[in-house]
């Protein structure tokens, strides 16, 4: 019976592959982001109070600014991937 850590994909640290996992895991935060603020927006629209809902919305919106950082983030290694460190030679 083989570990379960094993059976865990290898995270690339550099090239293409690294910058198609940054893009993958960004587009699993927006599907995830755009689920909280669903249900967060429903509760919004269900309570149909802005003063007791206003700590919702400050959070939908702090999700957003987290989400266009990843975005940032993720994609700019498309733009500049990373590249592989060169080991010290003795």
């Amino acid at each position: 019976m083989e570990n379960a850590r094993s059976c865990k994909p290898e995270k690339v640290k550099y090239g293409r592959d690294h910058a198609r996992q940054e893009r993958e895991g960004w587009l699993r935060h927006l599907l995830l982001w755009s689920i909280g603020c669903s249900l967060l927006g429903l509760m919004i629209l269900l309570i149909g109070d802005p003063a007791r809902t206003e700590v919702l919305a400050r959070t939908i919106y702090l999700w957003s600014i987290v989400l266009a950082d990843d975005f940032v983030i993720s994609f700019s290694y498309t733009v500049w991937p990373k590249k592989e460190k060169k080991q010290a030679s003795l």
